[in-house]
């Protein structure tokens, strides 16, 4: 009897499991056979493909530097979830200088979005077209600087800021103290004489770099104007150079006492503070101006669905989660978001202060 009960609990069981298999597996495809429909399997079996299906072209170009990867590899990171939950949508991201970008668009390449700051605006704003909608993620101040007329044309996806970099040690040889004197009141008066053998040299007080139409000085007159404070300003005492890994450089061979830098340099000190190649590094986020902006640009196409993608991309680039992996590429967000406790120490000062920030506007 109970062997009776044992085999008829088998065959339950499996007529069960044929049953399932038929509903799962059967049914499905024989909806095709019956309907001729090829999407019902793929969407059954793989997912449901997107209304557009084809390639977003998405191109970066840099003016400044990221903290510690590059702006890049942030896109295509953005761009492999994107597909994910974009089925049949493919981002293409093409990293271009300068030139090879504006030889692109003459030779009448076009791209669906360009990814680039302030001073190259000026080569596509021929071709760029307004965002059919506004981005709620992201900062006003951020989507008033890429607004003209009153239509988003240039959408933020990250920022950088500028900061003070200098050594106990210099500081010492110049004869300030720290706690007295902070940096952005000592910019112009820190110089100092040294000797290397019997040769003379002299350590200006700051250094920067100015290329690419960065214009770090005003990042300090506008931390200095916030607290109201007024500093002489001795020109004699700067040290300018094209590019700011010149600076940073100038820096290190001793030449200037304070470093007026960029996030780059941070990650760059603290690189070698790391490895012991320096120490009592000190740092001041300059946090109310900065033009170290990246904004997308949309581009029309006659696809009406490849320009709905391509601003879709674009809004997924200021996605909430997706701004949190900027800490990756040592970039700060341009959203609405408290993320202090996904940067270190000093980087989480940058944030938060959305409300204090000057922006240069995109088409002043």
């Amino acid at each position: 009897m109970m062997r009776k009960l044992k085999l008829k609990n088998i065959i339950f069981r499996l007529f069960v499991l044929l049953l399932a298999v038929l509903m799962v597996f059967v049914l499905p495809l024989l909806n095709i056979v019956i309907g001729d429909d090829v999407s019902y399997i793929y969407d059954t079996f793989i997912g449901k493909k997107s209304e557009y299906n084809g390639i977003i072209e998405v191109w970066n170009v840099d003016s400044f530097e990221s903290g510690c990867d590059s702006k890049m590899s942030y896109l295509e990171s953005v761009g492999e979830i994107f597909q994910k939950q974009n089925k049949g949508v493919y981002v293409v991201v093409r990293n271009l200088t300068k030139s090879e970008c504006i030889n692109l668009l003459n030779a009448g390449e076009i791209p669906d979005l360009i990814s680039c700051s302030y001073d190259f605006v000026s080569n596509i704003e021929g071709y760029i077209c307004a965002f059919e909608n506004n981005c709620e993620n992201v900062n006003d101040i951020f989507i008033k600087a890429g607004s003209k007329n009153g239509e988003l044309f240039g959408l933020a996806w990250c920022t950088g800021y500028y900061f003070l970099i200098s050594t106990n040690e210099k500081l010492e040889k110049s004869g300030k103290i720290v706690n007295e004197n902070t940096l952005n009141q000592i910019a112009f008066n820190s110089s100092y004489e040294y000797k290397i053998g019997k040769q003379s040299k002299k350590s200006l007080s700051i250094t920067f770099g100015v290329g690419d139409g960065l214009m770090p000085k005003n990042a300090l007159y506008a931390y200095n104007k916030a607290r109201s404070i007024q500093v002489e300003e001795q020109s004699e005492s700067e040290l300018i150079f094209k590019s700011q890994y010149s600076a940073y450089c100038s820096f290190l061979a001793n030449d200037a006492t304070i470093l007026l830098g960029t996030q780059r340099d941070y990650f760059r000190m603290e690189n070698r503070v790391k490895n012991g190649k320096i120490s009592d590094v000190i740092y001041l986020p300059l946090t109310n101006w900065t033009d170290l902006v990246q904004f997308s640009f949309r581009f029309n196409s006659s696809n009406i669905l490849r320009n709905k993608y391509a601003e879709k991309f674009a809004f997924a680039l200021c996605d909430l989660d997706n701004q949190k992996k900027l800490e990756k590429i040592g970039m700060f967000p341009v959203a609405n978001m408290n993320l202090s406790e996904k940067y270190d120490t000093m980087c989480d000062i940058v944030l938060g202060n959305f409300e204090d920030l000057e922006l240069k506007l995109v088409f002043s």
